[in-house]
């Protein structure tokens, strides 16, 4: 079994398994719909995000906002929980988070409040 990280817009954060033949239907269920991915190459983990959050009226997710802007800096904001996984593997394959990744992200607190 993967392990992914939920951030909630709220600010509570859960370690989620998955197996690659679940994990769509696990990023559905935990973004309330279609999903969009986002790369932060710099920390090598994926952002998956609900695709018509802003469209729908979703709150800005703080935390997942001040991961972005550690990236790309102050250009957007992710609204909606986000799931957080590892990236793509050589076969396209979603990758677990590794125990290191996990740490990092569970103890991140940066918020960037409403833009």
């Amino acid at each position: 079994m993967e392990k992914a990280l939920i951030i909630r817009t709220d600010g509570t954060k859960e370690v989620v398994e998955f197996n690659e033949g679940s994990f769509l239907k696990l990023a559905q269920e935990t973004v309330g719909g279609w999903v969009q991915l986002v790369t932060l190459a710099s920390k090598g983990i994926d952002l998956w995000l609900n695709e018509e959050g802003k469209l729908t009226g979703l709150d800005q997710n703080p935390i997942a906002t001040a991961l972005w802007s550690e990236d790309y800096g102050l250009t957007d904001y992710i609204v909606g929980n986000v799931i957080i996984t590892g990236g793509a593997g050589p076969e396209g394959e979603t990758i677990g988070l590794s125990e290191n990744l996990i740490t990092a992200l569970t103890d991140y607190q940066r918020q960037i409040e409403r833009l």
